[in-house]
Parts: structure tokens; sequence; C-alpha cells
């Protein structure tokens, strides 16, 4: 247990660190959350001392109060409170944060915390790209393409995607491949689309319809499970397919479980259960 304040706030710091490096690595909140609470496991540690730190410090930096924000969200060392969530990342992103900027945008793109409202999560989108950050630039992107909260523009849209690429975010790498592939603001290219950065679930896809090259299921296999060991759901569940359907020469009905189960925890709340539910339906136990 913790009896030193000095040595609560070191602590403090180390968590600190984590949610930091996790949103400069540009990890997805479930990764971070999961990375937090192991760091709670291995010092034994109650985040409730952590979280009343946190609280007291919310006024030390724009840093404290997003942390403080995601723990609301996530209910760690204290109940989960979306308003509070939205209240603290509105007041980080005011004060010029990027990440949290981002945040707000999503609160308001979906309706958490606040009232879904798109214009000004695409106002709010449009400064956290501002400021540098790849996944708000991913969302403008996204808004752009939707017209959410603004007037359609696929050119914009391909562009942000780009900029978002370049800067490391796995999503935008995705929707980069999947522009060219389908001559989404910028002209039609599947040379393109195999070979932009980190294409390897897009790639999947064009060995497995045969798209600009030969079908081949057993590199498609391989693609997809490259690309598996990101954060996004969609590679989880098509890596989960390939494994189900036998497309490297054999059915791995327990891989594929533990694969649509994976893309299940990061979001995939309609596909997977319902590959799940088939394969449980047809007497298949684990």
């Amino acid at each position: 247990m913790i009896t030193d304040d000095i040595f609560k706030r070191d602590l403090v710091k180390e968590v600190l660190e984590i949610y930091q490096k996790g949103n400069d690595d540009l990890k997805d909140d479930l990764e971070i959350e999961i990375e937090i609470n192991r760091w709670f496991k291995t010092h034994n540690e109650p985040p409730s001392q952590i979280f009343e730190i946190i609280l007291e410090r919310s006024n030390d930096g724009t840093n404290y109060k997003t942390l403080l924000a995601f723990m609301y969200g996530f209910g760690m060392g204290t109940e989960i409170d979306e308003r509070e969530m939205f209240r603290y990342y509105l007041i980080a992103a005011e004060q010029g944060d990027p990440v949290a900027a981002n945040q707000t945008g999503w609160c308001f793109y979906d309706g958490v915390g606040t009232r879904k409202d798109p214009e000004n999560a695409f106002r709010w989108f449009q400064r956290s790209a501002n400021g540098g950050d790849a996944i708000g630039m991913n969302w403008l992107a996204h808004c752009y393409e939707k017209g959410v909260g603004v007037e359609a523009d696929v050119n914009k849209a391909f562009n942000f995607y780009l900029t978002s690429a370049y800067g490391g975010e796995p999503k935008s790498q995705y929707d980069v491949g999947r522009c060219y592939r389908n001559g989404l603001g910028v002209s039609q290219d599947y040379s393109k689309a195999v070979y932009c950065p980190d294409a390897a679930n897009e790639l999947g896809y064009l060995y497995e319809q045969g798209i600009g090259t030969r079908p081949d299921r057993y590199k498609s296999l391989l693609c997809y499970r490259k690309s598996a060991v990101g954060s996004d759901h969609i590679r989880k569940f098509n890596y989960a397919n390939s494994i189900h359907d036998g497309f490297g020469g054999s059915v791995d009905k327990h891989q594929a479980i533990y694969w649509y189960r994976r893309a299940l925890a990061y979001g995939d709340t309609e596909y997977s259960k319902v590959q799940l539910n088939r394969i449980f339906l047809n007497n298949f136990h684990t």
C-alpha cells in the first residue's frame, strides 16, 4: 500500500506516462485501458487512490485532465460517468490539447456524455487535426467523406486520410488503400492500393478477390494474419474468416473462434457475433 505522498505522486506520473505513450503510439482506448489496469495489478495499488490524486491535480495541466476524463470513461478508480468524462475532455480541448479535442469530437459525434452534434463534432476533429493528432485527422477525413457536419468532399477526405496514414494511424493506412481501390478522391489505382503504408489488410482482400492479381487464398491468409495484430476489429474479423474458411489449406475452428472473439472485444458487435453463433449452432464446442 502507498503511505508516502511523494511516492504517490511518482506512481501517478507512471500512470500518466502509460497514458501519454499509448496516445503517442496511436493505440486505441481499450489497449491503453488494458495496460493501465495491468499496471495497477503489478503494483498492487487501488485505482481509487490514483484517481483521487489525479482529480486533485486536474488543474496542473491538460494531461491530467485528459487522463481524468479517460478514467471517468472506463470507471477506473471511480464510477463510470460519461458527463464528467465529456466535461474534462472539453476543458482540456479548449486549452489546446489535440488528443482531448479528438475525444471531444467523438463525444459530439456519438452523443456520449452530451448531445449528438455533427457540426461540433467536425469542429473539434478539425482542431485536433490542426494540432497534429493523426487520429483526429482520420475522423476529420471521415467527416469529409460522409458529409458529417460539413459538405462532403472526397478529395479533402483522401488528403486527410493520406496525411494521417503517414502519421502512423493504422485505420487511415487502411482507408488510403480503400480510396485507391475504389477511386475515392483519387484516381483508381490497384498497385497503390497494394503498396500504400501498412496495406496488409487491403492486400489480403485483393489476393482473396483476385483484383489486380491472380487469386491466392494462402497469400490472402498471410496478409490478414499480419494485419490482425493491430487494434482494428475489421482486420481481426477478416483473419478469423480466412481461418474459418480454410484459406491456409485446413479449417481451424478453435483459432477462428479466438479471433472472432478478439474482433468482438475490439468493437465488432455485429458480424463476429453472427459468425460465433453460426459455429456454436452447428454443434461445435470449444
